[in-house]
């Protein structure tokens, strides 16, 4: 078996999104790669499955690349992809190193647009953003940057749009329970929910809860109180069935989410999406005609998110007709299309 001449570098062993992104990309892709990820991690476990790739785990982050310093060195690999912006600092050594050789790595959370983290590119290094949104907060680097909006491969398209009870809503809030994914809006709608006595919108919290963050630990502590409002966290859970078989509508509280995967998978089950018109939760409903189905990032926003939650059934056809968008803006053949234009040199 042939192998393309650039390295695939995963540096987190978890299944997260842009693991879950990657993980399309070698399902979908026609070519062969060179791929490192972690050892014993749950991302390797499905690497593994795969038999057109080479998966070379890996239990040390300076080993690893010291791997890839001698391919590039012995020329079996001419360029390398990472799908985290946060190991950009080990592709500016590789980049000085090796002037000859393209380096890709893909910007996927606001953190990665930092000026200590892309400050002192050299040319042969090409940032893959996911979103517009994203791009734009990378001004001095344009013309380094590659906009690619993440693909989704549908696993459940012709389940219906669920419909349910107004008296009792079960909402789901999925990712990681933490500052960065808009704790501080949930932490006010649950407050707006317990001060209004709003008792038939349940929270369901589907993601790892960070307790180490004071934040968090405050915020677990103090719904714990409510005399009004049901929330149960659940913790991290890859059986999507489960998740979205538990719930009616899934919310999402972040305002800089650079795309949003969360916004398609929720879409592909069937399930009512709100999150805020900003970042890049905005540039898909802008590009899904769900822009109406959204909130606004206005002083009175709870009643806002309210009101959408209680008649969200009046949408449903807006999101059966996104689906089908869904699969045209975002499909997988068109991302790796699009990713092997740029790193296969």
């Amino acid at each position: 078996m042939s192998f393309t001449k650039t390295i695939v570098v995963s540096p987190s062993g978890n299944f997260y999104g842009s693991e879950q992104v990657l993980f399309d990309f070698l399902t979908e892709t026609k070519n062969s790669y060179i791929v490192y990820a972690p050892a014993k991690s749950r991302f390797i476990e499905k690497l593994l499955r795969q038999k057109r790739h080479r998966i070379r785990p890996f239990s040390g982050i300076k080993k690893m690349y010291l791997e890839v310093f001698f391919f590039l060195l012995w020329r079996k690999a001419n360029a390398v992809y990472c799908n985290e912006g946060g190991h950009i600092r080990y592709f500016k050594v590789l980049a000085r190193i090796f002037r000859g050789a393209k380096f890709f790595v893909h910007i996927r959370i606001l953190e990665d647009t930092s000026f200590t983290r892309i400050g002192g590119l050299t040319n042969n290094i090409v940032l893959l953003s996911v979103s517009e949104y994203l791009t734009g907060m990378m001004p001095a680097y344009k013309a380094s940057v590659q906009t690619i909006r993440d693909p989704y491969i549908p696993a459940n398209i012709t389940a219906p749009i669920k419909k349910y009870n107004n008296n009792r809503i079960r909402a789901g809030i999925i990712g990681r329970v933490t500052e960065t994914k808009g704790l501080v809006f949930i932490d006010a709608f649950s407050d707006f929910l317990e001060r209004n006595r709003f008792s038939n919108i349940e929270l369901h919290l589907f993601g790892d809860v960070e307790t180490q963050w004071k934040m968090v630990s405050e915020f677990v502590n103090k719904v714990k109180k409510y005399l009004y409002v049901t929330m149960q966290f659940h913790g991290f859970n890859d059986d999507k069935n489960s998740v979205y078989n538990g719930i009616d509508l899934v919310l999402h509280f972040s305002k800089i989410e650079p795309l949003g995967r969360i916004f398609f998978e929720s879409l592909d089950y069937g399930t009512p999406f709100i999150g805020f018109n900003a970042g890049g939760i905005g540039e898909i409903a802008k590009l899904l005609n769900l822009e109406d189905c959204m909130i606004n990032d206005c002083d009175d926003w709870e009643q806002e998110l309210y009101h959408r939650i209680i008649n969200a059934e009046k949408s449903l056809q807006k999101y059966q007709a996104a689906r089908e968008e869904c699969m045209k803006f975002f499909s997988a053949s068109g991302y790796c299309k699009a990713v092997e234009e740029l790193i296969l040199v």
